[in-house]
């Protein structure tokens, strides 16, 4: 790659020495405005690049609780629905017959309890009587028996009645506990992936009828070597997933590790749950993953965005007269080891530190191109080291 990088160098000099002698003398096209950025030495821990796959946070598929015949099913695949949305519903016609049955059984109940509560009155009334006139001499032994067993069974019945009034009202909190079962809902903020029932089918008790998955964040399942470990664990700077799809760098939100070293591989799994933040991620896609090794060094770093890629690998355009003053840019071969911040950390190689490189407007050069940097990037964005923030991959 290096020797390809330097023939084309070569082959570009006699070109460029004419271009500016033009450019110098006024005589030749006006140099391209570019934005710079700074080569910079930093201290970073390194990292080791793994692999991986993108998982829902959660994901259930969503099964009945009655059986039923399926008459809605108002969500399709691809579909997003909140908390509490419907996404299937059974037949209820007969659960509501039931309920409506159960409600007038209540109302009989109500009304046997007050017919029983009058009854009672009038038996504890008599026994009263009964009793007085006993002890007065006006009643045999036989009576106030007989008007003591009545008022028991008065309050008896009362009792046995208010029982049946519990039964109907326990039965009739069931059926409305089936009514509402009919409906299947969501039970958090997802999207419909699977629509595993039609309308008019039957499904039965514990039968799946909708898959979904969790909305919004997503989980990297990162593959990660044991050696690796104790870095990993003791909480330092934390992992950055790649997405292939994008190129983009997110930085893990929260992060965990899976204790369990599978022996085959000899990896451990590093769970990193992930803001999309705009960025297209879906459970199953691939993903690579940058995981601090916990060994520190200063190392060269450039802007994410000065890099390029082309068959012969990653490169950049080195201003070699640096900035303010019209300069050619040629290609300069680079070997980027793994994101940090908004930049990359790159090899010893052809560039040194405070070399200026092009940041904006690299896309549209050719070896040797006359250019004038009008702007440099700021401190702010050429720094990054410990802020793990995501920006665009090597294009």
């Amino acid at each position: 790659m290096r020797v390809q990088f330097g023939l084309l160098a070569a082959a570009a000099v006699a070109a460029s020495v004419c271009s500016f002698a033009h450019g110098q003398g006024g005589d030749g096209p006006p140099a391209t405005p570019v934005r710079g950025g700074e080569v910079r030495a930093e201290a970073v821990v390194e990292r080791r690049l793994v692999t991986g796959e993108l998982r829902a946070v959660k994901r259930a598929r969503l099964a009945a609780q009655e059986e039923g015949l399926v008459v809605a099913l108002p969500v399709r695949e691809g579909q997003a629905v909140q908390t509490g949305e419907l996404l299937a519903e059974l037949d209820s016609r007969r659960l509501r017959l039931q309920i409506a049955e159960a409600e007038a059984d209540a109302v009989f109940a109500e009304a046997t309890i007050e017919e029983r509560r009058e009854s009672l009155g009038q038996a504890e009334r008599e026994w009263e009587r009964v009793r007085s006139a006993f002890e007065a001499g006006g009643a045999t032994a036989r009576e106030r028996r007989d008007a003591e067993w009545a008022h028991r069974i008065a309050q008896a019945r009362l009792a046995q009645a208010e029982a049946q009034r519990l039964m109907v009202a326990a039965r009739l909190d069931r059926l409305r506990e089936q009514l509402a079962d009919t409906r299947i809902v969501a039970p958090f903020d997802a999207v419909v992936v699977g629509r595993l029932t039609e309308i008019g089918q039957w499904v039965s008790a514990g039968d799946a009828v909708v898959e979904v998955v969790a909305a919004g964040r997503v989980e990297a399942w990162l593959s990660v070597p044991q050696r690796l470990l104790g870095a990993v664990s003791s909480g330092g700077s934390g992992v950055l997933v790649e997405v292939g799809s994008s190129g983009r760098t997110l930085s893990a939100a929260e992060q965990r590790v899976v204790p369990d070293v599978d022996p085959r591989s000899r990896t451990f799994v590093l769970v990193a749950t992930l803001e999309p933040n705009g960025a297209a991620l879906a459970p199953g896609m691939s993903v690579v993953g940058w995981v601090p090794t916990g060994v520190e060094g200063v190392q060269l770093t450039v802007p994410k965005d000065a890099v390029l890629r082309n068959d012969a690998g990653a490169f950049v355009y080195r201003v070699s007269g640096g900035s303010g003053v019209p300069s050619p840019a040629f290609p300069a071969p680079v070997e980027v080891l793994f994101p940090i911040g908004d930049r990359y950390v790159i090899g010893a190689g052809a560039l040194a530190e405070g070399d200026v490189v092009v940041v904006e407007g690299n896309e549209r050069l050719f070896p040797g191109t006359m250019v004038r940097v009008v702007e440099s990037a700021p401190a702010a964005e050429a720094s990054g080291a410990g802020s793990g923030a995501g920006g665009g991959g090597p294009r």
